[in-house]
């Protein structure tokens, strides 16, 4: 069943603690959850392709990278002109064009949501920006550094790093995102844990991919988190097509979704 959607929009915004609701006016049940720390979202229960019927994102003063070219167009011009105002409640109507392109910017999210024993195995792709997006949660990240024992001595991340060496794990892109970065669809990513130069320690995990010959590469990997940050994957030395992403992370922390992007021009 496919919802039938009218394109009515509520935007609330709570200046503090910097709160930002949308919601988009269904009558049909759906289902909510939350995402990680700082973003909740739902979708009607019965439309595997409709775009988010609610989305809850703690932003503090102004809306994070993510959120803008989540919520990009219309709803994001009045999230602006909210923030401006430090409070308030605006309506919006979105177009069919503008929901239908919101559902495809929240679909790896929406499979999440609906079906998340199976979204590993739906392997979709989202609209992120001019390229394209996709999350693998699930994975067990925080369990896997957890596990790892401390590092006998420094290696500074590379190739010796503890856990690095034995842990790989396989992730596969979705085909049109792989095509669009320029890289095969299967990537790798293992937890490290190594002595850092200052003799604090280093945590964290790296991730792996191989580039198509003779195409540029412009692909992208990070944590889900509160930090939102995104790392390109860079050769691991100069003409190499084995490209390789940093991304570090605390031991006990909440569970995060690995995700992929591509990007162009600008980062």
């Amino acid at each position: 069943m496919f919802t039938a959607w009218d394109g009515y929009a509520r935007v609330d915004y709570l200046p503090e603690p910097g709160r930002l609701q949308v919601t988009l006016l269904t009558i049909e049940p759906t289902v909510y959850r939350r995402l990680r720390p700082g973003l909740a979202c739902a979708f009607a229960a019965d439309d595997p392709a409709g775009p988010p019927t609610f989305v809850e994102v703690d932003m503090g003063a102004e809306p994070p990278y993510d959120a803008r070219i989540l919520l990009r167009g219309q709803l994001m011009s009045v999230v602006d002109e909210l923030v401006g105002l430090e409070t308030g409640t605006r309506e919006a109507r979105l177009r069919l064009n503008e929901l239908t392109e919101l559902a495809a910017r929240w679909a790896p999210y929406r499979d999440y949501v609906l079906a998340p024993d199976q979204v590993a195995g739906r392997n979709r792709s989202g609209a992120w920006a001019d390229g394209l997006w996709a999350l693998f949660s699930g994975l067990g990240l925080a369990r896997a550094l957890l596990a790892l024992p401390p590092p006998v001595e420094s290696t500074h991340r590379g190739p010796e790093a503890q856990g690095v060496e034995t842990d790989w794990r396989e992730v596969e892109l979705p085909g049109d995102l792989a095509n669009a970065a320029g890289v095969e669809p299967r990537c790798e990513w293992a937890p490290y844990r190594d002595t850092s130069y200052t003799g604090g320690e280093d945590t964290g995990f790296l991730v792996r991919a191989t580039g198509i010959p003779g195409r540029e590469t412009r692909l992208m990997a990070g944590l889900d988190d509160v930090r939102g940050d995104w790392v390109a994957l860079e050769p691991e030395e100069e003409g190499s097509s084995h490209l390789l992403a940093d991304l570090p992370s605390d031991p006990g922390t909440e569970e995060p979704s690995l995700r992929f992007r591509t990007y162009g021009e600008e980062r």
